[in-house]
């Protein structure tokens, strides 16, 4: 338990370090619209903590986890299904990022309250 536990530790540690710069590179500065950019990331932190929450349980010693620990197989399963949903919806905001980037001649998308980066970024001459 104590091997696994550091490196699932160190996992978790380096998956939310790397997640943390990445949405502050892409979000702080809006360099993708809001919508829909920010659903599926929520999404996609929600299912993590998840994952991060059952591989706690799996590795755990404790009486509280002895429900998660006696379906030992199944909770795998959603582990690994989630994992799997996570891969998927990176690959979704990855191809939101570089189609509004394509839309916008790569310029930073600023989303000026009408509800559309594209109609905002042509306004401020960005759109070629």
């Amino acid at each position: 338990r104590g091997r696994w536990a550091k490196l699932v530790h160190a996992a978790i540690a380096l998956l939310l370090i790397t997640g943390s710069i990445n949405f502050v590179i892409l979000a702080i500065p809006p360099k993708v619209a809001p919508i829909p950019y920010h659903p599926i990331f929520g999404v996609k932190l929600l299912a993590a903590f998840a994952v991060f929450f059952i591989a706690e349980a799996l590795m755990s010693r404790g009486p509280g986890f002895a429900k998660i620990h006696a379906n030992r197989a199944r909770w795998l399963g959603i582990l690994l299904s989630l994992g799997a949903l996570i891969v998927l919806l990176s690959g979704i905001l990855n191809q939101v990022r570089t189609s509004q980037q394509h839309l916008t001649g790569s310029a930073m998308l600023q989303n000026d309250g009408s509800g559309s980066a594209v109609a905002a970024a042509e306004q401020h001459g960005r759109v070629p």
